[in-house]
């Protein structure tokens, strides 16, 4: 019965751990019908909308749920700065909802993570003045994106990277101190290995074996 219980337990581990934790940001005014989507994330949801300078507390995660970490915005202003935005379903290329920052760095700081590996989802502002320029992303240097386009391009419009965090926190901060600077949107996304067919099948294997045996 133990050895039963003790699968069955395997098992139910390998399904949760393939759940991640996810945090959306979409920074500068909200524009209607984009309160739940993917844009280049793994899955649909909710996002935080950011449209002020300084601490916001208690953001929400994908599912909605209000959770125990707190972001710290420092830039030139947190609002839109060109056009009206995109309604489509996929785009976080909104040219109205991005933060940005002239002649001085911006900078974004998320505490009360879990520690561990994350996915980072970055989003270029979609004005032509505007670009992510150089940044770090826990002080490793980030692939900046300068393309101004309303299409969703890896490389392009957004990059994904992944980094540690080790101390609750993440920090991206933008080493430049010139020009127009910014971000449309981030996704944080928790790095969880998903359960490989072999060791689901290995799992399943081994309770049906444990089975056999009580009976």
């Amino acid at each position: 019965m133990k050895s039963i219980i003790a699968m069955q337990s395997w098992v139910i581990l390998f399904a949760v751990t393939a759940k991640a934790e996810m945090i959306y940001i979409d920074f500068g005014d909200d524009t209607v019908g984009l309160s739940n989507y993917s844009a280049a994330g793994p899955a649909p949801g909710e996002w935080n909308d950011i449209t002020a300078l300084g601490l916001t507390s208690g953001l929400i995660n994908a599912a909605g749920t209000t959770t125990s970490v707190n972001l710290s915005l420092v830039a030139g202003s947190a609002s839109g700065s060109f056009g009206s935005g995109s309604s489509d379903n996929d785009e976080i290329l909104l040219s109205d909802n991005s933060l940005s920052s002239a002649g001085n760095p911006w900078s974004v700081a998320l505490d009360g993570l879990q520690n561990g590996m994350y996915d980072i989802y970055y989003y270029e502002p979609l004005h032509p003045l505007v670009r992510t320029g150089a940044f770090e992303i826990n002080g490793v240097a980030a692939v900046p994106l300068d393309a101004s386009i309303d299409v969703l391009m890896q490389g392009v419009s957004w990059q994904v990277a992944t980094t540690t965090v080790s101390d609750g926190t993440l920090f991206l901060a933008s080493t430049e101190s010139d020009g127009f600077r910014g971000l449309a949107g981030l996704q944080v996304v928790a790095s969880v290995p998903e359960p490989t067919v072999p060791a689901m099948i290995f799992g399943l294997t081994g309770l049906f074996v444990a089975t056999r045996r009580r009976r």
